[in-house]
């Protein structure tokens, strides 16, 4: 195995695989020719880098059992039922009319609990009216009670009147 110099080791890799600028290409061509240990090693690198680089490719029989198995797991999938399908068929006979009971139900619910119907704790209009009229008296005593916190006022504003000035 040829060991190549430690400043050129990286770029005579680069040279190999064509990835150098002109200037640095020229440079390891130069060198080459004078270091017999960097031309061994660029010989090596010609001779062992395709070989890392083989085409790892499955042999042909590979393939065609891939292909069979695939076919028969297809077929396979396009056969079997779904858990939901093999519930749903158990139902199947009778799933119209449970679907249409269920709707006649759920409307009736509806209709029925729907309705307004007064609570027995609330007055009717009638007896409202019956509590809210008494105070409707009061109301007149209120209105009057105001009158009597203005007579004070008034009181006052006609002594002030009456003194003499």
């Amino acid at each position: 195995m040829a060991t190549a110099c430690k400043e050129f080791e990286q770029e005579l890799v680069l040279y190999h695989y064509s990835e150098l600028d002109e200037h640095t290409r020229d440079r390891i061509v130069s060198h080459t020719g004078v270091c017999k240990d960097c031309a061994g090693y660029l010989d090596e690198l010609a001779t062992l880098l395709p070989l890392t680089v083989k085409l790892d490719e499955p042999p042909q029989e590979f393939w065609h059992s891939y292909s069979r198995e695939m076919r028969h797991k297809l077929a396979e999938a396009r056969d079997s039922e779904s858990w939901w399908q093999r519930i749903s068929s158990y139902f199947h006979p009778w799933a119209l009319s449970a679907l249409a009971t269920t709707a006649v139900v759920a409307v009736a619910l509806t209709l029925t609990l729907g309705r307004q119907s007064p609570a027995p704790d609330e007055p009717t209009e009638d007896e409202a009216f019956m509590e809210i009229l008494p105070m409707a008296d009061n109301l007149d005593l209120l209105n009057h009670m105001e009158v009597l916190d203005n007579l004070d006022l008034l009181e006052i504003m006609s002594v002030q009147s009456n003194t003499p000035a």
